[in-house]
C-alpha cells in the first residue's frame, strides 16, 4: 500500500496513480486522476498544436491560398457536418455508459 500526498481534510492523492477503490484503473480514487492536471497533463495539446501548425505551413507553402480567408471558410463548412456527427456519436456513448447506472456517472 502507497502513502498519499495530503491535500485536504479528507482527500489524498496516491502518487501512483492507481487510486484506492478504483479497481486497479489509474486515476480511480476519489479525486479521478484530476490532480496530475496540473502537471505534466496540461502540456498535451502543445505537440498537436505544433504538428497542426507544421502541416498548415507545409500546404501554405505549396498553396498560396491555402490560408486565405475564402478556403478557411470553405474548409470549416465542409468538416461542420463530420464535428456535428462526430460530437453526436460522442454524445450517444456517454449517454448509454452513464444511463444503466444510479445517480451519477464514473467510468
Amino acid at each position: 500500500m502507497s502513502r498519499g500526498v495530503a491535500l485536504g481534510p479528507s482527500v489524498t492523492a496516491d502518487p501512483t496513480g492507481m487510486g484506492r477503490g478504483g479497481g486497479g484503473r489509474p486515476g480511480g480514487g476519489r479525486l479521478g486522476g484530476s490532480a496530475r492536471l496540473r502537471g505534466e497533463a496540461a502540456y498535451r495539446p502543445l505537440p498537436v498544436l505544433v504538428g497542426l501548425a507544421v502541416i498548415a505551413a507545409i500546404f501554405q507553402a505549396a498553396n498560396p491560398r491555402f490560408l486565405s480567408p475564402a478556403n478557411l471558410t470553405n474548409l470549416t463548412l465542409q468538416i461542420a457536418t463530420i464535428v456535428t456527427v462526430s460530437l453526436g456519436v460522442v454524445l450517444v456513448l456517454l449517454l448509454a455508459v452513464c444511463a444503466p447506472r444510479s445517480r451519477r456517472c464514473s467510468t
